[in-house]
């Protein structure tokens, strides 16, 4: 399964196919889930991004529901995993277009740092071409994204992920 968080949101099965994540709710449940993939997101932190400060009376047993449903979703029962008091997307890391893009900026940085600028460009230019748009799109208002979406976009112009040779032998020369 491959999650893409940077544009709007997408969703890959392993063949390829896209899959369709219908509701707001669900789909910024999967965005909070895939920004913190691999690790347990506590319930009030799930909770308090989805509802705000006026959630339902009921409020676990919407959070319980709508896990149940991103399961289904998915097609697949163990990628969203109840831990304790939250929640974890079962994925591997470069299973979301985020991850993906940070490690190869880092990389990116890395190779640039210790002279070797033509991998630096390549890597950095690998990195840019995981962005499809804005990131998290569609959750440009929602407050549980705001520092995320802030965050990458110093990330992509520190690591200025959009190089070219010149641009990199400016800030490195030899």
């Amino acid at each position: 399964m491959r999650i893409g968080l940077l544009g709007a949101l997408e969703v890959f099965d392993d063949d390829g196919n896209e899959i369709t994540i219908a509701g707001a709710k669900l789909r910024a449940l999967l965005a909070i889930l895939a920004l913190r993939v691999g690790h347990v997101v506590a319930a009030e932190h799930l909770i308090d991004a989805l509802w705000g400060e006026d959630p339902p009376t009921a409020v676990r047993n919407g959070l319980q529901g709508l896990a149940s449903k991103l399961r289904r979703a998915l097609g697949a029962a163990d990628l969203v995993v109840r831990r304790g008091d939250g929640y974890i997307l079962d994925l591997p890391p470069d299973a979301v277009d985020v991850e993906q893009f940070e490690q190869r900026a880092a990389e990116g940085r890395a190779f640039a740092a210790t002279g070797e600028l033509q991998r630096a460009v390549e890597v950095l230019a690998e990195a840019d071409s995981l962005w499809r748009g804005d990131p998290l799109a569609e959750f440009a208002y929602d407050d549980f994204s705001a520092s995320t979406i802030t965050r990458l976009s110093e990330s992509r112009s520190a690591s200025n992920t959009r190089p070219s040779f010149e641009v990199v032998m400016k800030r490195h020369p030899r």
